[in-house]
């Protein structure tokens, strides 16, 4: 296998980890809501709550200390290159 090979299969696979990812950034910054009967298929099962942070700090502080870890890995990872 070719270095070229071997990195655009390592790059696809990291596109899509990071689609996965944004499945959780984008409505817990709020970009769209997800709550409303508006929301059909697999947008009814995207969910802003954090597991761990919601309950004891509220869901506005949540909402940004995940807007700054996502932000901190994204840059931290794109600036590597």
């Amino acid at each position: 296998m070719t270095d070229k090979t071997l990195f655009t299969i390592i790059t696809i696979v990291l596109f899509g980890h990071g689609i996965g990812h944004l499945m959780g950034v984008i409505p817990a910054l709020g970009l769209f809501s997800t709550a409303d009967s508006s929301a059909t298929g697999w947008l009814k099962n995207w969910s802003s709550v954090s597991w761990l942070l919601t309950d004891s700090l509220g869901d506005k502080p949540a909402r940004i200390i995940c807007g700054l870890l996502f932000a901190a890995g994204f840059f931290g990872f794109i600036g590597d290159y």
